[in-house]
């Protein structure tokens, strides 16, 4: 029997070996959800006035033949190492950017590559994901081309202002669908005054971290009760929190993390506008796929 309609992963594709990676990773997540998976490339349109039927490389409906031929082998990859998962393709003839935030309403997740230097041109470069991550309505992932483990633990930055509880509750949700523990990091930079252009960290006093402590098991109240199977291990970093969220496992001991979740806005002036810069850095840095997660993001999941 196959899923709704409504319960559906989107994953784009251009060729690269991010997005070959990032499609094997999209699999596996719409297996473990019970959903679709829909397998999208779509590439930006000629100049305005340019019949795109009359351009080498283009089929007579103006898609370019190698998206055609990308999805249609890509596809039957899929289908035949998840017989049990139901496989779609589709290839757009426009902005990729535009296709994959209207391919990804109503989606449990969106995944896409963090490199895009595929056959494609302008398919799914690192603009494309910082976008679409900015712009979704929906939780996106985006995953590196070296593959995460299997049994790592899922890492949740925990946003100080508690705006970010739409993150908590879906790294949550993917550590209990997972049977991993979950490692919560907050996560900020302790200076003070400088001379000149040099600043010296300060070692937060006792009463600092007994505050932040308390703070964090503020903003995880509630979801331990929910998932009581889900082992929560509490984690205060000093330093830049995209830095300590991409560099966790070297800086607490911990095993590299399967899947690091951040919410989509910063708290800056600029917020409800921008990614955010710890979620813009880190979809950079980061050794494993990251999940973002926008703040009124539907969590039917």
């Amino acid at each position: 029997m196959s899923a709704p309609r409504s319960a559906r992963v989107v994953v784009g594709i251009d060729g690269s070996p991010a997005s070959v990676v990032a499609t094997q990773w999209a699999a596996r997540q719409a297996a473990r959800r019970g959903a679709d998976l829909l397998v999208l490339s779509a590439h930006r349109p000629p100049a305005v006035g340019l019949p795109p039927a009359a351009l080498p490389g283009e089929d007579r409906d103006g898609h370019p033949r190698a998206g055609r031929e990308l999805v249609d082998l890509v596809t039957r990859r899929l289908r035949r190492r998840h017989p049990d998962l139901r496989v779609e393709g589709a290839v757009e003839h426009r902005d990729p950017r535009i296709a994959l935030l209207e391919a990804g309403r109503g989606a449990e997740l969106t995944v896409l590559g963090n490199r895009g230097t595929g056959r494609l041109p302008e398919a799914l470069g690192g603009s494309v994901a910082l976008y679409v991550t900015a712009h979704a309505v929906t939780p996106v992932a985006v995953v590196p081309r070296r593959p995460a483990p299997a049994d790592g633990p899922v890492v949740v930055g925990v946003d100080p202002a508690g705006t970010g509880q739409a993150a908590v509750d879906v790294a949550f949700d993917e550590a209990a669908r997972r049977g991993a523990a979950l490692v919560a990091v907050l996560a900020g930079d302790r200076v003070v005054g400088h001379q000149g252009f040099a600043r010296r960290p300060v070692r937060p006093l006792p009463a600092e971290i007994e505050s932040e402590e308390a703070l964090l098991a503020e903003q995880l109240a509630g979801w331990a009760e929910k998932y009581p199977d889900v082992v929560v291990h509490r984690v205060l970093l000093d330093g830049r929190p995209a830095h300590c969220l991409a560099h966790v496992a070297e800086l607490t001991g911990f095993p590299r993390p399967q899947l690091t979740v951040v919410g989509s806005r910063g708290r800056g002036p600029l917020a409800g506008l921008l990614l955010g810069s710890t979620g813009h850095d880190l979809i950079g840095s980061a050794s494993g796929p990251v999940l973002v997660v926008p703040p009124d993001a539907d969590r039917r999941h």
